[in-house]
């Protein structure tokens, strides 16, 4: 009797383990599910190349919405041919999905500027500064330009000092600081930053003198 009730205390244990780690293993197919929204659709599009070619990075958007990787394609796709509405909402599931990431903050900023929306771009554009890594100077930077757009002088300031300790010397950080020279009637600051051999080695000497 004593060995029947062992055998059955057994077996209920290797049941209860068995269970236990059925039940782990569904837990984590949950949690590393790819889920997340559908793609955002263009609907009719009369170019026979761009159609079939949207179509289809969409599907796979469909097939894995949890990917990064293409739906920031599409995002890409929309916004390279033009269709910046379609590439700021496809971004805006990105950033939705994909927080912690840069490139869909950055991304949805500069379509968002594309449409006018300079407030919602500035938004999008400081998460991503935020997020910049230790060697990423492009949101800082083009920040800094639209702050200076704005006529937030102080903050594109602090802007630029971040991004010239990132990447001393950027082209772009000399142009906004020149900007912002001007803008205060600092004509001749101005005129040394544009005047510096290596902006003038990196950009068209035309913008330049312009």
């Amino acid at each position: 009797m004593a060995n029947i009730l062992e055998l059955m205390k057994s077996r209920a244990i290797k049941i209860i383990c068995a269970c236990c780690i059925l039940i782990l293993i569904l837990l984590m197919l949950v949690q590393f599910s790819p889920s997340g929204p559908l793609a955002i659709r263009a609907g009719h599009i009369e170019d026979p190349i761009l159609r079939p070619a949207i179509e289809s990075i969409a599907d796979e958007v469909d097939a894995a919405p949890g990917d990064p990787k293409s739906r920031i394609k599409l995002g890409l796709t929309y916004e390279g041919a033009g269709m910046n509405e379609l590439a700021g909402k496809t971004y805006a599931q990105y950033c939705e999905l994909f927080p912690d990431r840069v490139i869909g903050w950055y991304r949805h900023a500069i379509v968002s500027n594309h449409q006018g929306k300079i407030d919602e771009a500035i938004a999008s554009l400081e998460i991503a500064a935020k997020l910049a890594k230790p060697k990423m100077a492009a949101p800082h930077w083009q920040l800094a330009f639209w702050y200076i757009d704005t006529g937030e002088f102080p903050k594109a300031k602090v802007q630029i000092e971040i991004a010239e300790s990132k990447k001393p010397g950027l082209p772009q950080t000399m142009i906004a600081r020149a900007r912002i020279a001007i803008e205060e009637g600092n004509f001749q600051q101005a005129i040394s930053y544009l005047e510096s051999p290596a902006l003038r080695e990196t950009v068209p000497v035309g913008y330049v003198n312009q």
